[in-house]
């Protein structure tokens, strides 16, 4: 399967990098646009994995609505799912401008003028680095809420498995 982290690391990064250098900000644009599309679909995925786990916790049920679901979402749609987790208007506010844009460029290419389009593209690459960071940021904080959740039920099975007068699985080997 591919490695989508290793293709935004070892080619996207590079690639936007390289388009922009040479003055193609129509091009990098569509580079960007892929970045925070996966920033966001990843952001929902975890977000709906930490649901179900807690709902598990709490002999509730949650249905997620699977991670190829998500993939074969529109921009639009996925920034919809988004919103219900996110606590933070102004960042779906920024998602919505920027997928706005999006289709501008996207679908809209040929009914604009290039040239504004173009410079309309270029002085928001700052927009796009922040909302990836922002994105970034927001899937940090739900791997770290998840790492913790994992933490907790180890303890839990710990306690659980091993005799009360031992710590660790090394001393019962001992």
């Amino acid at each position: 399967m591919i490695n989508r982290f290793e293709n935004w690391d070892l080619y996207l990064d590079p690639r936007i990098e390289q388009l922009k250098k040479n003055s193609f900000h129509l091009e990098a644009f569509y580079l960007y646009s892929a970045t925070i599309e996966h920033c966001l679909q990843d952001a929902v995925i975890l977000q709906e994995e930490l649901l179900d786990r807690l709902a598990k916790r709490s002999g509730l049920k949650y249905k997620q609505s699977g991670e190829k679901t998500i993939r074969e979402k529109t921009l639009g749609e996925v920034i919809k799912y988004f919103s219900k987790y996110d606590d933070d208007p102004a960042l779906v506010s920024r998602l919505n401008a920027f997928n706005s844009l999006r289709k501008k460029v996207v679908h809209k290419l040929l009914d604009n003028s290039l040239e504004q389009l173009d410079k309309e593209v270029k002085s928001k690459y700052r927009e796009y680095s922040d909302l990836v960071r922002d994105l970034c940021k927001y899937n940090v904080r739900l791997l770290d809420k998840t790492l913790r959740m994992h933490n907790r039920d180890i303890s839990k099975l710990k306690k659980q498995v091993l005799p009360k007068n031992r710590t660790s699985i090394e001393e019962k080997s001992s």
